[in-house]
């Protein structure tokens, strides 16, 4: 869970991230036309982190909640959280 939220941060500052599944190649966004991009893929084995997902993962575990969280303004930090 903290690697989560440590990769998060990074990706959200916009620091380079080394892919937490090979660890050899940095993250890159997979959108390229998007300014604020929020999922972003290893070139070397091709795994696609989508920041939203793992920010819903980390509060349903943190909260043992049911909820999801939901983009807005293709923003990650403009989101929209819905309680089931």
């Amino acid at each position: 869970m903290e690697l989560d939220r440590t990769i998060l941060k990074k990706l959200w500052n916009g620091d380079q991230v080394l892919c937490p599944k090979c660890n050899e190649d940095y993250l890159i966004p997979l959108h390229k036309k998007k300014k604020n991009n929020d999922d972003f893929q290893c070139p070397n084995c091709k795994e696609v982190f989508r920041t939203i997902t793992i920010f819903n993962k980390l509060l349903k575990e943190k909260n043992n909640l049911k909820m999801n969280v939901y983009r807005m303004d293709d923003n990650p930090f403009l989101c929209s959280i819905i309680f089931i």
